[in-house]
């Protein structure tokens, strides 16, 4: 759709200080606000599930901005790295960061973002998630020392970001790329559409890495009508 429509798009509140989910976020027509709630994410409780686990985190980030007196359209979202249905947050230290990239080397394992959005008319919570397997290539001991001391590790789940070159530590995606770097711009517009909130893709479509989603369900073709 054409940028130059009557009705102001709303502006979303973005409940994270991701600069990769910023970066993503420069791909929708609507202007854009970055919150920093300030809470403790905690660990995954006793019996649940990893989606629920993703899922309860984003919609606590969403409770904690209009805890904070936020009025408007929140995007919240947490994302984890998953393998052997081991939760791999952010390293708190290089040798920590190290002992995941050692664990992920030559496997497969699951990434999972929840999102929880409010609507422009400040209706209930709405939540969701998204899954995608990343296969990670073989990469040598002296690859990864040097990734370890660029320090980038340090504020990625998992310890990488599927998006760091000259590293590159990703040989295959399965599934929605966006997902894997913090934000299923997919995820998030289902759920804007379920609360009856307007947000549109950026009419030349340069939504980072879209190019690199396997079927994505983003429609660019539509946002150049």
């Amino acid at each position: 759709m054409s940028s130059s429509r009557r009705i102001p798009l709303p502006t979303i509140l973005l409940a994270s200080s991701s600069p990769r989910r910023r970066e993503i976020m420069q791909g929708v027509e609507n202007p854009v606000e970055v919150l920093s709630p300030n809470m403790d994410e905690g660990p995954r409780r006793p019996g649940e599930l990893t989606a629920e686990y993703v899922s309860r985190l984003s919609r606590e980030k969403a409770e904690t901005s209009i805890a904070q007196g936020v009025v408007g359209t929140i995007l919240a979202a947490d994302t984890t790295v998953v393998l052997d249905d081991e939760v791999m947050g952010k390293p708190e230290t290089v040798d920590e960061a190290r002992q995941m990239l050692k664990k992920l080397r030559g496997r497969v394992h699951n990434v999972l973002t929840g999102v929880t959005v409010r609507g422009a008319n400040d209706d209930a919570l709405l939540s969701g998630f998204r899954s995608t397997s990343v296969h990670v290539r073989e990469y040598s001991e002296s690859e990864m020392e040097d990734y370890l001391n660029s320090g980038t590790p340090m504020d990625r789940a998992g310890a990488y970001g599927v998006q760091d070159m000259p590293f590159n530590p990703v040989a295959k995606v399965d599934g929605c790329f966006l997902n894997v770097v913090g934000l299923p711009l997919c995820t998030v517009i289902t759920l804007m559409e379920n609360a009856d909130t307007t947000i549109e893709i950026d009419v030349d479509c340069r939504v980072p890495y879209i190019d690199r989603c396997n079927g994505c369900e983003v429609d660019c073709k539509e946002a150049q009508k």
